[in-house]
C-alpha cells in the first residue's frame, strides 16, 4: 500500500511539472516602463533590457542613494521636502514639530527612534501605506514602486536595508 501510494504521488508531481511546462513559452521578458528609461535605470540599446528589468544599484544607477531625501526635493517649483510636510503637519496637529530635526537628522533612520516597529505608527506601515496606497500613487507611477529605491541591497551578506540620508545633504 506504502508503495501505491509512492507511485502515485511520482505520478501526480510528474503530471504538474508537464503541465506547467507545457504553458511555458519560451520569449522575452516584459520590457522597462518608459520612466525606468527616462531615469536612466535602464539604457533603451542594451541587451539586457530584453531579459532584465531595470532595479536601481543593481542592473541601473542608484540615482536615489540617500533614501527619502533623494526624491523629497524642491523640484518643478514645489516644495517636496520632509521638512515641509512635516512643518505642515505639526500645524495641522497631526505630528509633533520636528520640523528643524528633519534638516539635520538622518532620515528615515531617526524616525524609527518614535516609529518603532510593532507599534501602532511603525515607520514601515506608514511608509508602505503612503508609497504603495491608491490609484494615482506617484511613487508607483513616476519612480516604478522600486523597493530599491528606498532600500539598499547588500549582495555579499544577502542583507536588505533602509537608505538614509540629510536634508542639508541632498
Amino acid at each position: 500500500m506504502r508503495n501505491l501510494y509512492w507511485a502515485a504521488g511520482v505520478a501526480l508531481l510528474l503530471f504538474a511539472a508537464l503541465a506547467s511546462w507545457r504553458g511555458i513559452q519560451p520569449g522575452r521578458m516584459a520590457e522597462p516602463s518608459p520612466a525606468a528609461e527616462e531615469r536612466g535605470t535602464v539604457t533603451p540599446n542594451d541587451p539586457r533590457t530584453t531579459t532584465m528589468p531595470g532595479i536601481p544599484g543593481i542592473t541601473g544607477p542608484d540615482q536615489f542613494a540617500e533614501g527619502c531625501v533623494s526624491c523629497h526635493t524642491k523640484t518643478d517649483g514645489q516644495d517636496h521636502r520632509l521638512s515641509t510636510t512635516m512643518q505642515a503637519m505639526a500645524k495641522e496637529g497631526r505630528h509633533p514639530d520636528v520640523t528643524e530635526d528633519t534638516r539635520t537628522k538622518e532620515l528615515p533612520q531617526d524616525c524609527a527612534r518614535c516609529h518603532t516597529s510593532g507599534g501602532d505608527l511603525a515607520l514601515a506601515d506608514l511608509l508602505h501605506e503612503a508609497h504603495y496606497e491608491g490609484n494615482d500613487n506617484v511613487f508607483v507611477l513616476k519612480y516604478d514602486g522600486h523597493c530599491l529605491n528606498c532600500h539598499s541591497l547588500n549582495r555579499d551578506q544577502g542583507v536588505v536595508d533602509i537608505k538614509s540620508g540629510t536634508e542639508d545633504a541632498a
